[in-house]
C-alpha cells in the first residue's frame, strides 16, 4: 500500500505540476458559467427581438418550445443541460489528455528507473488511473453543486437536494470511468488515436442509439442518459455502475498485461 501511496502523490504532483488540474477546473468552471449565463440572458434577449422584430420570427415556428427546451427555467431540467455539456466538452478534453500519458511515459524512459527502484507495473499502472481519475472526478462533483446553488437562486427549484447529491456522485463517478478507460485503452489498442476516438464516440454517440433498445438500460451508457435527464429513480443505475465497474477492472487487467510489452518496447 505505501509503493502505491508514493506513486499517487508523486503522480498528483505531476498532474498539479503540469497545469493539468488547472485546465479540468477551468474547463468545468466554463461550462457552467456558459449555461448559467445563457440560461439567464438568452431568453429574455429573444422576447426582446420578439417584441422589436416580430417579422424575424416566423408564425410556424413555437419559438417558446424551443427556448424552453435549449434553456430551461426549471433547476431539474437546466442541471440536466449542464451535465450534458460537461459529458460531452469534458470527455473530450479527458480523453485527449489521457490517452497518450502511459505510452509517452514508456517512450520516454520515465518507468526504467521507477521499476528499478522496485515499483511494479500494477501499481504505476494503478495509480495513473486513480490519480487521473479523482483530478477529474472532484472538480466535477464540487462544480456540479455550485451550480445547483447558484442556479438554485434564479431557476425553479423542482430538483431535490437528496437526488442532487446521488446524482453528482453518478457524474462524478462517470468522469472517473472516462479517466480510467481511456488510459487503459491507450495500452491496449496500437493507436493511442484509437483510444481517444473510441471514447469520445462512445460517450457521443451511444446514449442516444442504445436508448432506443430495451436491453440498452442495462448498459454502462445508461448512466449518462440518466445523468442527463436528472433522473430521481436511482434504482435503475445500478445493473449499468455495476457492469461499468466489471469494464474498469477488465481493462486495467487487460491492460496489465500489456503495459510490460510496452515497457521493453520503450526500454
Amino acid at each position: 500500500m505505501i509503493p502505491f501511496i508514493c506513486c499517487l502523490k508523486k503522480d498528483i504532483t505531476e498532474i498539479i505540476r503540469k497545469k493539468r488540474l488547472l485546465l479540468f477546473n477551468s474547463l468545468l468552471l466554463l461550462i457552467c458559467g456558459f449555461v448559467f449565463i445563457t440560461t439567464l440572458t438568452f431568453p429574455n434577449l429573444v422576447s426582446l427581438l420578439a417584441e422589436k422584430a416580430p417579422d424575424i420570427i416566423s408564425n410556424g415556428t413555437d419559438i417558446g418550445k424551443i427556448i424552453v427546451k435549449l434553456f430551461p427555467p426549471t433547476l431539474k431540467e437546466n442541471i440536466g443541460i449542464l451535465a450534458s455539456d460537461i459529458g460531452i466538452f469534458f470527455t473530450i478534453a479527458i480523453a485527449l489528455i489521457c490517452s497518450n500519458i502511459i505510452p509517452s511515459e514508456i517512450k520516454n524512459g520515465k518507468w526504467i528507473l521507477v521499476i528499478e527502484a522496485g515499483f511494479n507495473h500494477k501499481i504505476l499502472l494503478a495509480s495513473k488511473i486513480v490519480s487521473y481519475g479523482m483530478c477529474a472526478a472532484i472538480p466535477t462533483f464540487i462544480m456540479y453543486h455550485l451550480y445547483y446553488l447558484a442556479a438554485g437562486l434564479f431557476l425553479e427549484n423542482n430538483y431535490i437536494p437528496t437526488i442532487s447529491m446521488i446524482n453528482s456522485f453518478v457524474l462524478a463517478f462517470i468522469i472517473f470511468s472516462i479517466a480510467s478507460l481511456t488510459i487503459s485503452l491507450s495500452v491496449i489498442c496500437k493507436n493511442q488515436v484509437t483510444a481517444a476516438i473510441t471514447i469520445i464516440i462512445t460517450v457521443l454517440a451511444a446514449p442516444d442509439i442504445l436508448t432506443m433498445f430495451s436491453f440498452g438500460q442495462y448498459l454502462p451508457t445508461h448512466l449518462l442518459t440518466y445523468i442527463y435527464t436528472s433522473s430521481e429513480n436511482w434504482r435503475e443505475i445500478f445493473m449499468p455502475f455495476c457492469f461499468l465497474m466489471i469494464l474498469q477492472i477488465y481493462c486495467y487487467i487487460h491492460a496489465d498485461k500489456k503495459v510490460l510489452k510496452l515497457e521493453i518496447a520503450g526500454s
